[in-house]
């Protein structure tokens, strides 16, 4: 009744799936999701919906303290989590040793690209919420003493010479908590010591910041109390910076969250790229006021090609540490690097195929992809692809050892695999002739 005399409620932070009652019969045709769509429109639009949302956020959180949407846990003294990030609190070892070796020997081929075209590189992993303050999880959500994947992947990046910043001692050594109780993010405040903790890192002089303040607003809403109370605003604390800032947006897009960001600022010097997630959004007026020209891109796998086109004077990766497993799921988009093998390698025989093979064409060259069989693979492995470019000219590329998830398995959930290699060759008649792979101190030809 309610429906039928107005008093019908819909989605506030949610897109409608159905805006308009179903039809039957429209000018298409007959309509054959016609009572899937009206069950669906009667759920957006039930007579008192918010009221009804809010009353069951209330009893859950008030009475049961239980968060009734599933990506958000409610902790204490009003702190909200991520749910998606208990794999890391749990310290579950979602990725395998070898998954671990696959993603820091990518991260140094990438630093190697970026430093081949003269551009500092620097990459870091903003922690999770619950991994810098878990006093206020509910106590029954348990830690092991295993090593997470953050810990795992800093040792790995470690031996391999990466040039690497911990943002977990930092914040950690510091009193002062810099994320919000509302919100999955750093403040602002949090933002600026990251920002100076990469750009330390660097060779580049780069203006601190030391003389900036910061004013406590109640006017930002935070993402997790979005999820939690769907049908109303609520609003959390955040550190804004008081200054006024000369970058301008050069960018179509000027919303933090696009995907690509432009800046400029005649009074800055240099050029960066950074390839960010939401964790960039209070990273840009740091990052834009202090260089003349900023790229900031949130477009994964990481499109190298801007490196190599703009030659910045840094590259810097910021990725949030519940992503990591991201990083084993999909190869750098860049021209794989030349390679000569200073030892030969023996033929395998093998009554099976021991690696297969996928070919796609992009804008950044032919894309090969596929597997190796596991029987040969130790912790660590390189793949190298002799490639003829189809006039009878052979040349050896150095491959990703990534395995391409999505264009290998779909929309696949699961842990990411680690048997896989991915390259990109200039060559648009590439034919792959074999695969070598160097691994437990052998060259096997495949």
């Amino acid at each position: 009744m309610a429906m039928v005399f107005g008093n019908s409620t819909s989605f506030t932070s949610e897109q409608l799936k159905v805006d308009s009652l179903p039809r039957l019969i429209s000018d298409e045709g007959i309509n054959f999701n016609f009572f899937s769509d009206c069950d669906t429109y009667v759920s957006e639009h039930i007579g008192f919906r918010s009221q009804l949302i809010e009353a069951n956020t209330t009893v859950f959180t008030k009475m049961f303290h239980m968060s009734p949407e599933d990506d958000v846990i409610l902790g204490y003294d009003g702190w909200l989590y991520y749910s998606k990030s208990l794999d890391d609190y749990y310290n579950i070892q979602s990725i395998s040793d070898r998954g671990i070796n696959n993603i820091a020997y990518s991260i140094k081929m990438l630093e190697e690209a970026v430093e081949a075209n003269d551009s500092e590189f620097v990459i870091t992993f903003a922690p999770n919420k619950s991994t810098l303050y878990p006093n206020h999880m509910p106590l029954n959500y348990i830690q092991s003493d295993n090593e997470g994947n953050l810990e795992r992947i800093e040792n790995a990046l470690e031996i391999n010479g990466v040039n690497y910043v911990s943002l977990k001692n930092m914040f950690c050594n510091d009193s002062e908590v810099y994320y919000r109780k509302k919100d999955s993010h750093w403040n602002y405040k949090g933002a600026l010591m990251a920002y100076n903790a990469l750009m330390a890192a660097s060779t580049l002089d780069y203006d601190t910041y030391e003389d900036i303040s910061f004013a406590d607003s109640y006017e930002w809403t935070g993402d997790l109390s979005n999820m939690l109370y769907v049908s109303k605003v609520t609003y959390d604390s955040q550190l804004t910076p008081i200054r006024t800032f000369g970058y301008q947006y050069v960018s179509k897009q000027k919303n933090v969250e696009a995907n690509h960001i432009e800046t400029y600022n005649k009074d800055g010097d240099g050029s960066a790229i950074i390839y960010r997630d939401s964790f960039g959004n209070t990273l840009i007026p740091f990052f834009a006021e202090n260089f003349k020209e900023c790229s900031f891109s949130k477009i994964t796998p990481y499109n190298m090609m801007d490196v190599i086109n703009n030659n910045p004077d840094i590259t810097i990766i910021e990725l949030v540490e519940r992503n990591i497993p991201n990083l084993a799921k999909a190869a750098p988009v860049m021209t794989a690097p030349e390679a000569e093998l200073e030892e030969e390698g023996y033929m395998v025989s093998s009554t099976k195929p021991l690696y297969t093979s996928n070919f796609e064409i992009t804008e950044a060259g032919t894309h090969i992809y596929g597997t190796v069989d596991e029987s040969i693979l130790g912790d660590s492995y390189k793949v190298y692809a002799c490639i003829d470019d189809g006039n009878g000219n052979v040349k050896m590329y150095e491959a990703f050892p990534i395995y391409e998830q999505l264009l290998l398995d779909g929309e696949d959930e699961n842990y990411p695999k680690d048997n896989g290699f991915s390259l990109y060759v200039p060559e648009e008649n590439a034919m792959l002739i074999n695969l070598v792979v160097a691994t437990n101190g052998k060259n096997y030809i495949l």
